[in-house]
């Protein structure tokens, strides 16, 4: 179901989730919980944050940049997907000690690549293909 713009009434819904949840999070953190010691303090509440809001983000994004194009659930569901994988490897770094500490954040860091790639690889080139000539002639005069 949609509104009378066509916007689907599940972003909306998503666009209200992500605020409420951070705020959630950072009042765990602000009150002293969500923290443990494993050699250093980890501030598990952020990455229990990011797991949900990031990937609500992309999902958010990926929606309004397919707006003039058919939505690619595949697609949608890579980006969060390697954006969890992303999170969830960052928390593992930050409980890790020694070298394999660089081994998990090596391994966030490719995914991040992934997602940027497929954001700008992917959907610039969808965007550029099928969107309507004043918004691209919108999009490349405010760029400059």
């Amino acid at each position: 179901m949609a509104d009378r713009r066509g916007v689907p009434r599940a972003e909306y819904l998503v666009a209200f989730l992500i605020p409420v949840w951070s705020a959630t999070a950072y009042f765990a953190l602000s009150t002293g919980q969500g923290t443990t010691e494993v050699g250093d303090t980890t501030h598990f509440a952020r990455y229990l944050d990011w797991v949900v809001t990031t990937p609500l983000l992309l999902f958010a994004l990926a929606s309004t940049g397919m707006y003039y194009i058919k939505k690619d659930r595949v697609i949608i569901g890579g980006l969060v997907l390697a954006d969890i994988f992303m999170i969830l490897t960052g928390l593992i770094a930050d409980l890790s000690t020694g070298s394999v500490r660089w081994v998990w954040y090596g391994l966030g860091v490719m995914a991040f690549l992934g997602i940027m790639w497929t954001l700008w690889g992917h959907y610039g080139a969808a965007l550029i293909a099928r969107a309507p000539h004043w918004l691209l002639f919108t999009i490349r005069r405010s760029a400059f």
